[in-house]
């Protein structure tokens, strides 16, 4: 925990409050609340927090948090991960509220080379897509990943590499206003494989939950990210 923290002082303006970090070095994931879904375990191991299972067509496996109470303080906040999947996709949560079963997710899947921020909108409907972007996503590749939501905005970044490496511009940037509350944060990892055996293996580490968000819209991102879908 001591390097993490000494890290996210290197990194982070002084300005920038840290609402949550965790390392996993501590060997467990106390304060983590880890949704039961069949076939899926949460294990700490060598300082990940591993996300891991196997299951016929579907297997989802979600681990939130928060800085106040089990949800964040704020709807405005900025996470940076590290990880590794070693099978299956993996993504971050944001705004999500447990007992409605909504919020936003930013989601990078390894087989279709996409990276999707969609809307969930209770436990009875798949994730809505709202953006989209193709991005080449290795298995057994250690990446780094922000998700971040600043009111209406949510923008998603990949990349290898350390913090200082992180790149300018968002690789996916939307607009939606549908949750508008601070709900919790999470870690998530999601398989699918009609008629076969869906599996998840991905490992985080360096959660690092901050108030300093920087989206934006500039005329010319959003008409990228428009021309993407035409």
């Amino acid at each position: 925990m001591r390097l993490l923290l000494v890290l996210i002082a290197a990194v982070f303006p002084a300005c920038c409050e840290v609402l949550l970090s965790d390392d996993f070095d501590d060997g467990n994931a106390d304060g983590w609340t880890e949704l039961p879904s069949p076939g899926v375990s949460y294990t700490v191991e060598d300082g990940m927090y591993r996300l891991h299972g196997t299951w016929p067509d579907e297997i989802l496996a979600a681990s939130l948090n928060g800085d106040e109470a089990g949800s964040m303080s704020t709807p405005d906040y900025s996470t940076t991960v590290r990880v590794t999947a070693a099978d299956g996709g993996f993504g971050l949560i944001a705004r999500f509220s447990p007992f409605a079963f909504t919020g936003y997710v930013a989601y990078f899947d390894e087989v279709y080379n996409i990276v999707v921020i969609a809307r969930i909108d209770g436990p009875s409907s798949d994730p809505v897509p709202i953006g989209m972007m193709y991005c080449d996503i290795l298995p057994d590749t250690e990446y780094r990943v922000r998700f971040e939501t600043s009111g209406g905005m949510l923008g998603a970044k990949i990349w290898i590499g350390d913090p200082g490496d992180e790149p300018t511009n968002w690789l996916v940037m939307v607009n939606d206003s549908t949750y508008p509350q601070a709900g919790a944060m999470g870690l998530c990892a999601l398989d699918t494989n009609t008629g076969g055996t869906a599996s998840i293996d991905a490992s985080y580490d360096d959660v690092v939950v901050t108030n300093d968000v920087t989206l934006g819209l500039e005329a010319g991102t959003w008409g990228g990210i428009k021309a993407g879908f035409r």
